[in-house]
């Protein structure tokens, strides 16, 4: 973001200044009785530190969601489009791609350039004949499951955050939601991919088996990949229930839990003894509601809301 609106940043940091400026107004006039230069050291303190602020913003690297690494910002490349991205790669010897930095793993550190695909993240196409849903790599879960609602259907799994990109969250082998529910790569159809010398391949299921089964989870290591082709299901409504319990009380539970719900996922944390268990049935729409639950305009996730 500082490199991007560099102008917009001290513009906004040049307007504080004089805003400040303009309040030190009553000192001036008390300076004139005095030394009336000695006014002017505040207003240009303030100055100073608004042509400094866009310069230490930069430096200042971009972390994970956990905080646990960062990378430059001066790292990474947002291309607009697919013809930028081609030149992007084939111009770069050394390149990784992020995808929301929702990984605890440094995947996006590297020794060349970043490529985000934030730009890229429209919903090409909902086929509801084939029941397939066609979308760039930029795009978030969240965005594809709300565009998805409008049609009355949804991605089968979301993983836990609804933040990640598709691309990220394929790519990086995300989690499915039960049993009988495996992880996001198993319901992709297709996908196209720009490869090192810049040109354009389509992997998908039938045609190119063996690259497609490589595909996830590979860390992008095949290739830059621009869409995903993903099956859809009927969009359900959930009733979502979270529950704590110790370590040892999950194990006696989780074949109860794991086969008398349709979605179940725990969370172990074995420093505290604690697990995180979250479950979740279709119910007709505003029954959970009807019976005391509390009504989330989203996704169904940890969220906070």
């Amino acid at each position: 973001f500082g490199i991007q609106f560099f102008g917009t940043l001290n513009g906004i940091s040049s307007l504080v200044a004089a805003i400040i400026g303009l309040i030190s107004y009553p000192l001036q006039i008390f300076a004139l009785g005095r030394t009336f230069s000695f006014s002017f050291v505040p207003i240009g303190c303030c100055v100073l530190v608004s042509f400094a602020f866009p310069l230490i913003y930069r430096r200042i690297p971009l972390k994970n969601w956990s905080e646990s690494y960062g990378v430059p910002k001066t790292k990474f490349r947002r291309p607009k489009t697919v013809a930028e991205l081609k030149e992007l790669v084939i111009g770069s010897s050394k390149i990784r791609c992020s995808g929301g930095m929702y990984s605890c793993s440094p995947l996006v550190a590297s020794e060349g350039i970043v490529i985000s695909l934030e730009n890229l993240d429209r919903v090409l196409e909902v086929d509801l004949d084939k029941n397939v849903v066609r979308v760039q790599g930029g795009a978030t879960i969240e965005h594809i499951c709300k565009t998805l609602q409008q049609h009355g259907v949804a991605i089968p799994v979301m993983g836990t955050i609804d933040g990640s990109t598709i691309v990220g969250a394929l790519m990086t082998g995300t989690h499915g939601l039960a049993l009988d529910l495996p992880a996001m790569h198993a319901f992709v159809e297709g996908y196209q991919i720009i490869k090192a010398d810049g040109s354009t391949v389509k992997v998908n299921r039938e045609k190119t088996p063996d690259v497609f089964a490589a595909m996830a989870p590979s860390m992008g290591t095949l290739g830059v990949v621009t869409e995903v082709t993903m099956r859809i299901v009927p969009l359900e409504y959930l009733e979502a229930r979270i529950e704590e319990m110790t370590f040892n009380g999950m194990i006696s539970k989780f074949v109860e839990v794991m086969q008398g719900n349709k979605y179940a996922r725990m969370v172990v944390y074995p420093s505290i003894d604690k697990v995180t268990v979250w479950t979740a049935n279709p119910v007709e729409k505003g029954a959970a509601v009807e019976a005391g639950a509390k009504h989330n305009k989203g996704v169904v996730n940890f969220r906070d809301d």
